[in-house]
């Protein structure tokens, strides 16, 4: 199964970790394709956590500006 929602921008890993060094990743979504669902990524996340979703296949992304 893949993400599918319209309104979400997906983004590469390379593209996720030049945020995270710029502090620009709060915001930007994990996704999880298996399920369809998203997860915000908050002021607290664990750059750990970023790497272990990549690894296990997980997506990134953020909201389309209407």
């Amino acid at each position: 199964m893949a993400y599918t929602w319209d309104g979400m921008k997906k983004i590469s890993f390379l593209k996720v970790r030049r945020l995270h060094k710029k502090g620009k990743l709060v915001g930007c979504y994990r996704l999880y394709p298996e399920f369809n669902m998203e997860a915000l990524i908050g002021e607290n996340y664990s750059w750990a956590e970023i790497v272990a979703h990549h690894k296990a296949g997980g997506e990134f992304g953020y909201e389309k500006v209407a």
